[in-house]
């Protein structure tokens, strides 16, 4: 995830945050701050340019008290933290401005009506729709304990369900690469949808929110 030809690698920033915290994190800045702002820019798709730096300023705040705090564990890889960090401060700003993450789901809300149009989930949809805060709060607390990678495949889901519903999972696959910097196959990227997709179904149900269907 670097930035170009002879840039720092992430093994090698990982070996910087555990030799000396507070420098690995003006490495980061220098050699990974493109990469991160595509992250930000694709997890926090309703952001303009400037919110982005917004958010990004936010999110070394937030990184530069983490490294300062005595359990800091210097001995996890440092980019699924910071990317974790930059996605709950691109969240939390959009909270702010009552612009919540999960907002997707009403975008897609009308393409999923009509594609399961005289079925019982769409139904189910219809019956749902009038508690939907209660829908988003579930979902994004379902979605925010997920194994990692299931975590990513939901969230690239949601920025790319226009696709998906033709079956072109190829989306899916660049959704996630824009997420992580992960290549990954078409059908890796399926594959981690469903199992998300299951796991968030089952935890639904649980909270009373039987919704998804394979």
């Amino acid at each position: 995830m670097a930035n170009g030809p002879g840039a720092v690698t992430e093994a090698e920033l990982a070996e910087q945050f555990r030799a000396d915290p507070r420098f690995a994190l003006q490495v980061l800045h220098s050699e990974f701050r493109e990469n991160i702002y595509r992250y930000i820019k694709s997890v926090g798709y309703w952001l303009g340019e400037h919110e982005i730096d917004d958010v990004y300023q936010e999110m070394f705040c937030r990184l530069i008290l983490a490294v300062q705090k005595p359990d800091f564990d210097l001995t996890q890889p440092p980019m699924p933290f910071v990317q974790d960090i930059a996605w709950k401060a691109a969240y939390d700003w959009g909270r702010r401005k009552k612009r919540r993450m999960m907002q997707s789901i009403d975008a897609a809300y009308e393409q999923i009506a009509e594609d399961t149009k005289d079925t019982t989930i769409r139904r189910e949809w219809l019956l749902v729709k009038p508690d939907w805060p209660k829908f988003q709060k579930d979902l994004d607390k379902i979605i925010d304990a997920l194994p990692p990678k299931q975590k990513v495949a939901a969230r690239a889901f949601l920025v790319s369900y226009e696709q998906l519903r033709k079956n072109d999972y190829s989306a899916l696959a660049e959704a996630i690469h824009e997420m992580t910097g992960e290549d990954v196959t078409t059908a890796v990227a399926r594959d981690r949808w469903r199992e998300a997709k299951a796991t968030i179904a089952y935890k639904l149900e649980r909270a009373g929110l039987k919704l998804l269907e394979d």
